[in-house]
């Protein structure tokens, strides 16, 4: 069929080696683009009373209702 290489005192073809090496590549590729994605960075709010900053947080609000 092709050449074969020995490992550990076996042989192995060719073919097989290719195609572990390959899977091997696409588990660690799969394994890198899965997992949690990183929550949306807000900037903190530098209010100087509360009111101040609940009327900012309203106009966030508000204006992300309009955007969508």
């Amino acid at each position: 069929m092709g050449s074969a290489y020995k490992i550990f005192g076996r042989q192995v073809p060719a073919y097989q080696l290719s195609m572990a090496t390959f899977g091997l590549i696409g588990a660690i590729v799969v394994a890198g683009t899965s997992g949690k994605k990183p929550a949306e960075a807000k900037p903190p709010i530098a209010a100087e009373s509360s009111d101040e900053e609940k009327f900012i947080m309203d106009y966030l609000k508000k204006a992300e209702a309009e955007s969508k």
